[in-house]
């Protein structure tokens, strides 16, 4: 398994997903931080590699008018990851461990993710993509119960996938097929080729606050209603087309996935094991 962080234009070259600190020094040598080549951005990012030794910095051949979509799409297709297992995710992420209480609330379980918890999430996410080549971690609660299946953005790839690369190709996931919503693009794109998609929920997914930098100049209004109608018109079965308001942004809500088939209850909730949801076709 490889760590995989696009990352473009973050102020200073600052990624959060390293300095939060829940990704050991012990695995640096697979982690793999993808910028544009290009000579400002090589600079912005120079000190990656001596704040943390090990950590590989690749420049990735995208034009310089690319989004994060033509960067995942470039990453998937390089020699550097071509049929490898990769855990792609957002530069400002952090990950922490998670369980069930008995009275079914879905809490976070520690502040911090130990060593120990780490390799436990990354050799069992190597065992699902055998199986089922795409995957994410749950930012979802479970408010009414673990007998009600969780609302969670994360459910559809957003901030952080699980990606077998030996299954699925870039053409297979789409990723440039919108300017927006590319993460939800590539796990329509998995479900279309056959496959079930993954959602872990022993671990929880926090989300970074949104700064300058990454995927913020294609967070426009016109822009994110674009992708959402052609992904609505390329994945009609599990995409709707609806008009909210995300409060805590102050914008627009779009889309809503609806995989079809999707089931209804969470399952392999004994004993607050690892939990794992089937996206069935």
């Amino acid at each position: 398994m490889k760590i995989v962080i696009p990352t473009y234009g973050r102020p200073e070259g600052k990624i959060d997903a390293l300095e939060n600190g829940w990704i050991p020094q012990s695995f640096y040598k697979r982690v793999y931080v993808c910028i544009r080549r290009d000579v400002s951005e090589m600079e912005r990012y120079k000190k990656i590699t001596v704040d943390y030794p090990g950590v590989n910095l690749v420049p990735i051949d995208v034009p310089k008018d690319s989004g994060i979509p033509e960067k995942r799409d470039a990453i998937c297709r390089h020699w550097m990851f071509e049929n490898q297992k990769i855990w792609m995710m957002d530069d400002d992420i952090k990950i922490v461990p998670c369980h069930i209480t008995d009275e079914k609330d879905y809490v976070i379980k520690e502040k911090e993710l130990s060593e120990e918890s780490f390799y436990d999430l990354i050799n069992y996410s190597i065992g699902l993509l055998e199986d089922m080549p795409f995957g994410v971690i749950a930012t979802a609660t479970f408010v009414k119960g673990k007998d009600i299946f969780p609302i969670g953005l994360n459910r559809w790839g957003a901030f952080s996938s699980f990606i077998n690369l030996e299954k699925l190709s870039a053409d297979d996931l789409g990723y440039t097929k919108v300017r927006y919503y590319e993460d939800i693009a590539a796990f329509c794109g998995a479900i279309k080729k056959g496959f079930n998609n993954f959602y872990i929920t022993k671990w929880q997914l926090v989300i970074g606050k949104e700064k300058e930098g990454g995927n913020a100049s294609a967070r426009k209004a016109d822009v994110m209603q674009e992708a959402a109608i052609a992904l609505n018109k390329l994945y009609p079965q599990h995409i709707r087309l609806v008009d909210m308001k995300d409060k805590t942004h102050n914008r627009k809500i779009n889309l809503k996935v609806i995989p079809k088939g999707v089931p209804k209850h969470v399952k392999d909730l004994e004993n607050n094991s690892v939990q794992i949801t089937d996206f069935m076709l």
